[in-house]
């Protein structure tokens, strides 16, 4: 049949409709940078036409055989081609499993009646066109369109050595109508154990008989979720019933297994799962000998076919084989473009639902109502597109149900839900800076709700339930990809304030939005890393309107600055007060706090350490409800602002018992607790001296300034025996009035007044606002390795108002250590510290293992360890060696006949002292190779039983 079909079509003037695509698939990515090309040849190279078995001559029904050439319908295993300018329309469930359709021009369902295609792979032209519903003509309810996404085999990686294949691929447009569903709706009352009906808010819209809901439990670490089976619906009451093991109605099922209950009156809320327009997987029970699933389905929406996308009420079954409980392992090729063997155990970017690199500056996706159920990486992606989602549920998603992943994506997620997504049980980091043989970059694998790799997708209205990790997290570091390099944000997709001129903005400084956030049942709610450290615009991420109970630590702002949190209640444990509200590091700063609702926690907003940080209002119900530790720079600022509130706390609630001694105790209630810390992050003794002012502006004292105990005049903050050995001798017994008066030095840089007073539950000294000397900072280096003839400098904020540049004339000797200079300001004593470093630092290698076959040199090695130095005693040390370099290393052997590398970097310390380092690599052609001994040998995923309840075809209408 294939050589008649081409023999005579080749001579036809049909033959000029149907390889029109081949020369606009040349044309596509003519002005893109080559790997995208790449991308769209290698997926067109599955499909040629001149390989099709069955291609479309006419507009007409699928199973009407004069729709074909030879009038013969697509048979098992066959190739079609539908080609630009043709119809063709899907009127029954077809069970005929064929090989591959290409669509050039276009493949419509019936919306009246039950439809269904079987196919391994289906890829769309950029002309091309499926339609599965319209706008005008939406699949009527009822009736089921299914596409099938079918096992045919293990693929064939001759065939498809980049393995797109096994999926559903779109560069063309994408039409997919269902009928509309509310998508989640929260209980109005309490659903308790037994029960059989659900009390919903309101009337859902669109909820039938037989729908699926996912009924979240309320545990943060233990799978509580019920899967439910809709049998009566009664305005806002639904009667359900539920589903045994293998996804079959439980005809003996006596009720809710388990209490759905939250604190303080707080409700859960229920997603509907089901809709008549679906792509599912055949088989997704398979797994190979490391318990990964190869055969699952998968969609993707590549380069033009992002903006072509409407797809609303959709169901995604099943879909997904990569698999983030293990490392990435995508396919390689050698320097011929051949694949190399035994690679590709777990190819990146097989996701559920992913948008592929569409350009974020051009037309945008619209996803509305869409239902994800069980992927084992990740659930709906936006790669470097323009992804407009909302009133989309995902439940059962191993990594993150949400997920952007270069940085540079806009968009938003709005009225969007996510629940149970377990993760990999790794750190956030783990596999990226993991030492040894370098991995590929892997993020997400946690178990999250949204994952945001950049701030320019807004979140909006989210709901999250039972998340591995954070529920929540803007993860901005930039994506580093092979041929494209790492990823920026093009500013004209960014406000002018933020822009600032330039043609791209670094991903970490667009400011992060999240309004409305409801999380419960979660290891962390609400996360922000790597985000806006180096950012000048002032724009801050705002995160208001949100809401989590039961969900770990609710925020953590980690190497995280210019932020505002907002309007916003955090519940934790109201019986027993314990655990942190918030994260942060030494480097997070410039916060804002503003009227949140803080209750049930041991400590309460952990202040930053560096610039302006604000709690404006609010309610603290905590024991210690707002936590201040010294400062990390002279620039920080901490103003406690409005009326605030603090709600008594009762006996029993403060109340503990220690199980050792067998003794109960009752907690001391702190609305601020100052705390001195006297291990300064890199032993830098001059954060202890640096300036920092609490300024109080609430209606109890307004107008008032706090200071640290350690600040009072006849306190001693470093004393003999327990002082730490870096402390210079000369402060050592002496009390605040003492250094003061002779170096102008106090901890936080001032004395407290002499008449300041205290207030039970305001762990500091209070007093009035006291005018500072003037502020000094050192002009060199802090720390040096040049003793004798030192030239000192520094500026100095004189009472005009400006900064002043100051150089000593005559040159000045130091020892090692610290050094205190001294100098006059305006009638004020000052002191700037100095620290002389003329030893070299030690390094400790941490690796573990330094073999390597000669195979993984190409991909890199990182060595980590830690380095060692008499200033900052110990810190981490990561130095990757990039594969070309490796590569071209002679090769040397040792007197037992191994062979090596040598690995040659420099170790610093703050002063630049540097110790050479040279680590022998060993290179063994029998060592395995690194990726297959970082492969987890993972137990088979359990189905779902939605996911079994909802698989397969209904029988035709």
């Amino acid at each position: 049949m294939r050589n008649n079909v081409w023999d005579i079509l080749r001579a036809s003037a049909f033959a000029v409709a149907l390889f029109a695509s081949s020369f606009a698939v040349q044309a596509q990515h003519e002005n893109d940078p080559p790997v995208i090309g790449a991308e769209h040849r290698a997926l067109f190279d599955l499909v040629p036409h001149d390989a099709a078995t069955h291609v479309a001559v006419a507009d007409g029904d699928w199973n009407d055989p004069a729709t074909w050439f030879g009038t013969e319908v697509p048979g098992d295993l066959s190739k079609v081609v539908i080609p630009a300018g043709r119809t063709v329309n899907i009127s029954s469930v077809n069970r005929t499993v064929h090989k591959w359709i290409r669509v050039d021009g276009t493949l419509t369902f019936s919306t009246d009646r039950n439809t269904g295609l079987m196919v391994d792979t289906l890829i769309v032209d950029p002309a091309g066109h499926v339609q599965m519903g319209t706008a005008a003509d939406p699949v009527q309810a009822g009736v089921k369109c299914k596409v099938i996404i079918a096992d045919t085999g293990a693929i064939d990686i001759n065939w498809d050595p980049n393995e797109f294949s096994r999926g559903f691929i779109s560069h063309g447009r994408f039409t997919a109508h269902g009928q509309v569903k509310t998508p989640h709706a929260m209980l109005a009352k309490e659903a308790k154990r037994r029960a059989k009906k659900l009390t919903l808010d309101g009337t859902p819209a669109g909820w039938e008989v037989g729908d699926v809901l996912i009924l979240p439990g309320s545990h943060s670490r233990r799978d509580f979720d019920e899967t439910l089976v809709v049998t009566k619906i009664t305005g806002k009451d639904v009667h359900v019933v539920g589903l045994t093991d293998a996804g079959a109605i439980d005809r003996g099922w006596r009720g809710l297994h388990n209490r759905h209950r939250l604190p303080n009156g707080k409700l859960p809320f229920v997603i509907n799962v089901s809709r008549n327009v679906v792509i599912e997987s055949q088989n997704v029970e398979h797994a190979d000998e490391y318990g990964i699933n190869r055969r699952r389905g998968h969609i993707m929406f590549m380069h033009s076919g992002v903006g072509k996308t409407d797809a609303r009420y959709l169901g995604v079954y099943g879909l997904g084989r990569t698999d983030k409980r293990t490392p990435l392992e995508s396919p390689e090729f050698d320097e011929n473009g051949n694949r190399i063997p035994d690679r590709g155990h777990n190819t990146v970017g097989r996701y559920a639902f992913h948008f592929h690199r569409g350009g974020p500056a051009k037309a945008h996706a619209t996803v509305v109502g869409l239902a994800i159920v069980d992927s084992p990486g990740l659930g709906l992606v936006n790669h470097s597109s323009h992804v407009q989602v909302s009133d989309s549920v995902a439940y059962n998603v191993v990594g993150s149900a949400f997920f952007t992943e270069a940085g540079d994506e806009i968009g938003f997620f709005e009225n969007c839900t996510a629940v149970r997504m377990t993760g990999s049980g790794e750190g956030l980091q783990s596999r990226s800076k993991a030492a040894g043989v370098i991995q590929e970059i892997d993020f997400g694998h946690g178990g999250h709700g949204f994952w945001l790799q950049g701030g320019g997708v807004a979140v909006r209205n989210a709901r999250v339930s039972g998340s591995g990790d954070s529920a929540i997290i803007f993860f901005t570091v930039a994506l580093n990809e092979a041929g494209l390099g790492k990823a920026r944000f093009d500013s004209s997709l960014a406000a002018p304030e933020v822009a600032m001129g330039r043609a791209t903005v670094p991903v970490a400084q667009i400011p992060a939005t999240l309004d409305g956030a409801y999380v419960f049942a979660c290891r962390k709610g609400i996360e922000t890393k790597f985000h806006q450290l180096s950012s000048r615009h002032g724009v801050k991420t705002r995160i208001t309107n949100a809401d989590t109970v039961w969900a770990g630590t609710p925020i953590s702002v980690q190497y995280t600055r210019h932020f505002t949190i907002a309007d916003s209640t955090f519940t934790g444990n109201t019986r027993r007060p314990g655990g942190s509200f918030m994260r942060r590091n030494s480097v997070t700063g410039w916060g804002n706090f503003e009227n949140l609702n803080v209750r049930g926690w041991y400590w309460g907003v952990n202040v930053p350490l560096r610039g302006l940080n604000q709690i404006i209002g609010g309610s603290y119900e905590n024991v210690r409800d707002i936590y201040i530790s010294t400062t990390m720079d002279d620039n920080r600022l901490v103003q406690i602002l409005g009326d605030i509130r603090f709600p008594d706390l009762t006996d029993r609630q403060l109340t503990r018992y220690n199980r050792r001694t067998r003794q109960t105790y009752v907690l001391k209630r702190h609305h601020v607790y100052l705390r001195t810390n006297y291990n300064p992050k890199h032993n830098d003794l001059t954060r202890l001296f640096a300036r920092d002012i609490i300024r109080l502006g609430t209606l109890k004292y307004n107008d008032h300034q706090l200071f640290y105990y350690a600040q009072a005049a006849d306190f001693v903050p470093f004393k003999s025996g327990s002082a730490a050995s870096y402390v210079p001798p000369e402060l050592i017994d002496k009390s605040n009035a003492q250094l003061w008066a002779e170096y102008g030095m106090a901890i936080g840089d001032a004395v407290a007044p002499a008449d300041a007073f205290e207030d039970p539950v305001i762990h500091a000294l209070i007093g009035a606002p006291i005018e500072y000397a003037p502020k000094v900072r050192l002009r060199n280096r802090k720390y040096t390795n040049r003793l004798n003839n030192y030239r000192f400098q520094y500026h100095v904020w004189r009472s005009d108002g400006r900064r002043h540049f100051v150089r000593w004339r005559d040159r000045i000797n130091l020892r090692e250590d610290w050094n205190l200079v001294t100098f006059e300001e305006e009638g004020h004593k000052r002191t700037l510290m100095i620290f002389g470093d003329i030893t070299p630092p030690e390094f400790v290698l941490g690796n573990r293992d330094l073999t390597v076959n000669p195979a993984d040199l190409r991909r890199g090695f990182r060595i980590v360890g830690r380095i060692l130095d008499n200033s900052f005693g110990s810190k981490m040390f990561r130095k990757t060696f990039r594969g070309s370099h490796l590569k071209k290393l002679p090769l040397l052997t040792r007197e037992d006949g191994s062979q090596y590398i040598e690995l040659n970097f420099w170790v610093q310390d703050f002063a630049r002292n540097r110790t050479a380092v040279t680590v022998e690599l060993t290179v063994d052609p029998n060592e395995p190779l690194d990726h297959v001994k970082r492969r987890k040998w993972l137990k088979k995923r359990k189905t779902a039983k939605a996911l079994l309840f909802l698989l397969g075809f209904d029988e035709e209408s």
